[in-house]
């Protein structure tokens, strides 16, 4: 399960990166469906890469979907790297 605050801080992350009211976003909102374009889209993911300090592959891209699925990659690639 995500943590609740983790989960609160991608929201408010999402919500000012995409210049949308928090409330209009959660945990279950479709990220392709929020963006403006493909552009947007990129510009959102590099953000993400800025955040977690890494690198994302295709495959970490085309499998996020939604706001609950970035997190759950948060959380497992600070897993993966803390038990490095």
């Amino acid at each position: 399960m995500a943590s609740m605050d983790l989960q609160e801080q991608v929201i408010t992350r999402f919500s000012d990166l995409l210049s949308v009211p928090r409330e209009t976003l959660s945990k279950d909102t479709v990220i392709a469906e929020v963006v403006k374009d493909s552009l947007h889209y990129f510009e959102l993911f590099l953000e993400l890469e800025k955040a977690l300090n890494t690198k994302l592959s295709f495959d970490d891209v085309v499998g996020i979907q939604t706001i609950n699925d970035v997190v759950s990659f948060i959380e497992h690639t600070h897993v993966t790297h803390t038990e490095k």
